[in-house]
């Protein structure tokens, strides 16, 4: 049998990776999840089908300019679509229009400084309750028609 890859994005500003890809990388490895490096240009290249789990690390000026660009480019209808879910680490404020994609499920925001094992750990609980409820029918029960039961008993 084979199974499928558990994997979650880095999004990488730069050529050269920050250090907190290799900690968040280590840490995510423990527990069978694949830390990968992506850059704007690949975006394109994604399962289109597929909701993907994303990690945005800002801890200097040039990473949030550069995340404001991504974020207006392609993370926003990605986040409002549903097909990613952002998990945002920053020494900044919030992304705008955040509350709305809070509510919807699709943006998380943890301020820096904070231990990279605890982000890291509600990052993978939320991954595995996403796989997990991705199978799962949204509606209710049967639905009842009600008219056509009453033409039957008239």
């Amino acid at each position: 049998m084979s199974e499928s890859l558990s994997y979650i994005l880095y999004l990488q500003y730069d050529e050269k990776l920050d250090r907190s890809f290799f900690i968040l990388a280590d840490i995510f490895k423990k527990v069978g999840i694949t830390l990968l490096p992506i850059q704007l240009s690949e975006f394109s290249s994604l399962d289109r089908n597929k909701k993907h789990h994303a990690i945005m690390v800002r801890r200097k000026f040039n990473d949030s300019l550069k995340a404001l660009e991504w974020k207006k480019k392609k993370l926003d209808f990605m986040m409002y679509t549903g097909r990613l879910i952002l998990h945002d680490l920053s020494s900044f404020s919030e992304l705008t229009a955040s509350q709305s994609l809070e509510k919807k499920g699709t943006y998380f925001y943890k301020a820096l400084p904070i231990d990279y094992k605890e982000a890291a750990m509600d990052i993978v609980i939320q991954y595995y309750e996403d796989k997990n409820n991705y199978d799962k029918w949204p509606g209710g029960k049967r639905a009842k028609l009600f008219e056509a039961e009453k033409i039957k008993n008239a």
